[in-house]
């Protein structure tokens, strides 16, 4: 028989879903106000902007407050909300009323993720526990992507949101498995606060994520651009992003499998610089071979790296709130970059494969100190 605490990785994943379920049905959303309700891109783009950008500000902020003592009561409003949010987008048709329920839904979302950051940082291993969760959130997602468009068949809008509400309330109930304060905080108690990183080297930190996560959103976002100018079949470049979410997968499974708390300098080094590499082998492509390699890598490389990430970020802090914030944090310069490439570009998109390799390298220099300091500062 499985041990309960075996599945606890299960739990977090589905969980980890609800909190950015945001970032990965934003395509379809936008979609769907632009063929259901009429919207200009822009108007549903703006949509879509609130809600990730909620998402951020609520885990940001409650990486502040949390505490182990709160986290399921927090939840249980959380995913409360989160389901009356998206079946109320449904059935509303107000522009100024969606802007309130997508808040709403980020505001949910954003609070679900702060908790499981929160269980994730402060166990006794983090980085092994945060790559078997985003592995099985990938898969999850992968899952859900594959079926969620057929939802639009039934009434756009009204079918999607419905659908989404429908995939909340089947996840809901892994809230009252979520772990006990107990077993959130087994490593609190061995920690000590005065062991707690600088200022200075927590901003290090924060610098690196800007810089690799505007070059990762920059370079997925102009991804099908590079396709269409290649002359890709639609059908083809949807198969080679779907399976880039699949080698997600394999990603976080191998982090899982090699992550070690006293072990996060060197494969996040390597994570960065061959995410550099990737990103510059789909802006330089010119055949459809070295197109699907880079999509490919970039898929594993992104969930490969981000497990590693958060585990120096849980190292950095006892607490958890850097772990936190971390997780929020990364979607701002990820949706930003789109608009700084966008610019950086100038209408060159292979440009914008040198500047994300020179971003990683220059990244990998700065997270060096970083990452080893958190090495001596993990349990």
């Amino acid at each position: 028989m499985i041990k309960p605490h075996r599945l606890v990785p299960l739990y977090l994943g589905g969980i980890m879903m609800l909190g950015l379920m945001g970032t990965y049905t934003i395509p379809f959303v936008i979609g769907a106000f632009i063929d259901g309700l009429g919207m200009n891109a822009q108007s549903a783009g703006a949509l879509g902007t609130v809600e990730i950008f909620s998402i951020a500000v609520s885990a940001l902020t409650l990486s502040r407050v949390l505490a182990p003592s709160n986290l399921r009561r927090i939840s249980t409003v959380a995913i409360v909300l989160c389901i009356v949010a998206q079946a109320l987008s449904s059935v509303t048709t107000s522009y100024y009323e969606l802007v309130i329920l997508r808040l709403l839904a980020g505001v949910a979302s954003g609070a679900l993720l702060a908790v499981v950051n929160m269980v994730i940082a402060t166990s006794r291993s983090p980085a092994p526990l945060y790559g078997w969760v985003f592995a099985i959130a990938s898969l999850g997602f992968s899952i859900m992507l594959t079926f969620l468009p057929y939802s639009l068949v039934f009434n756009g809008q009204q079918g999607l949101f419905m659908a989404i509400a429908f995939i909340c309330l089947l996840i809901a109930p892994l809230i009252w498995f979520l772990p006990k304060p107990s077993f959130a905080d087994t490593g609190q108690s061995e920690r000590q606060s005065s062991q707690d990183s600088s200022v200075f080297m927590i901003g290090l930190f924060f610098l690196v994520l800007t810089i690799v996560y505007l070059a990762m959103g920059g370079v997925w976002s102009f991804s099908e651009r590079v396709a269409n100018n290649l002359r890709i079949e639609q059908d083809t470049i949807g198969l080679l992003l779907g399976l880039s979410t699949l080698t997600g997968v394999i990603g976080a499974v191998s982090a899982g499998l090699l992550a070690k708390a006293e072990r996060l300098t060197t494969p996040v080094i390597l994570g960065f610089v061959v995410s550099g590499i990737a990103a510059f082998v789909i802006a330089q492509s010119d055949d459809l071979a070295s197109y699907s390699m880079g999509i490919l890598l970039y898929g594993y490389c992104y969930m490969f790296t981000v497990t590693f990430v958060l585990g120096i970020a849980a190292a950095l802090d006892s607490a958890g709130r850097v772990a936190i914030a971390t997780n929020a944090y990364l979607m701002i310069p990820y949706s930003l970059g789109p608009v700084v490439f966008g610019i950086a570009g100038l209408g060159n998109i292979s440009i914008l494969g040198w500047i994300s390799l020179a971003g990683c390298v220059l990244a990998v220099l700065i997270i060096f100190p970083v990452s080893r300091r958190a090495e001596r500062h993990s349990p």
